[in-house]
């Protein structure tokens, strides 16, 4: 796919985030590149082109990490005014399903994902355990 560099006014070839074109800038977030992944097939559902520009995908990126770390912030300075720190004011570990619950809660489509995702993630587990279960009987019938 070609473009035109707005800067010199001459056209180039684009990159894409599927790897054509060349390899992509550098940036200072550590966690850039994380999402990338899952992002495109995310971006292809919700109707952008199959093999995105790597720009259009990193500019997404970047907004998830923002957004992620600012619940994650906000959910830590939560769990720090409810006294769920060390003495040296770290966290006693990673913010609950509660704090971001209470973060979220203003909004009430993210409100309800989180729950959606959190009664999921307990259906899942009941349900591996479950299977373990089963394999564990199935292995002394064999027996």
């Amino acid at each position: 796919m070609s473009g035109r560099d707005v800067t010199t006014g001459t056209t180039t070839k684009r990159q894409r985030a599927d790897g054509e074109g060349g390899s992509a800038p550098a940036t200072s977030t550590s966690l850039r590149g994380t999402f990338i992944r899952d992002l495109i097939p995310m971006m292809f559902g919700f109707g952008d082109d199959e093999s995105p520009l790597v720009e259009t995908a990193d500019a997404l990126e970047e907004l998830v990490i923002a957004y992620a770390s600012g619940v994650l912030q906000e959910s830590l300075d939560l769990a720090s005014r409810r006294g769920r720190v060390k003495s040296n004011g770290k966290p006693l570990g990673p913010p609950t399903a509660e704090d971001v619950m209470t973060v979220v809660r203003r909004d009430g489509k993210k409100s309800n994902r989180v729950e959606e995702l959190l009664i999921m993630q307990r259906e899942i587990k009941v349900i591996q355990e479950m299977e373990k279960t089963d394999e564990e009987s199935l292995a002394k019938l064999v027996q």
